[in-house]
């Protein structure tokens, strides 16, 4: 008998809602902190501290998407990829 992948185990459960919306928020936060960059860059240099708080902020969905690939079973396929966003973070900062 083969051994079925954890990721195919449960897929009538689907994804978690959280972890859909930490994949999604991310790519939104990580605009946010481009355009407050630029904005304080070229504009108004109080914005920094907006861009540090964005910058903290992510770490919220780089560290779910990669406990959620950890500890969730069904969701150790994205391990690889929440992983390498998780090491991204980590080098930006």
């Amino acid at each position: 008998m083969e051994k079925t992948p954890d990721t195919f185990v449960d897929l009538g459960r689907g994804t978690p809602a959280w972890f859909t919306f930490a994949a999604r928020i991310l790519p939104v936060g990580i605009l946010g902190q481009f355009l407050s960059a630029g904005l304080a860059l070229f504009r108004d240099s109080s914005l920094w501290g907006l861009h540090a708080a964005l910058g903290g902020a992510l770490s919220f969905p780089a560290v779910s998407l990669v406990a959620g690939a950890l500890f969730v079973s069904r969701l150790r396929g994205f391990g690889w990829w929440a992983g390498l966003t998780f090491l991204l973070y980590l080098l930006q900062v």
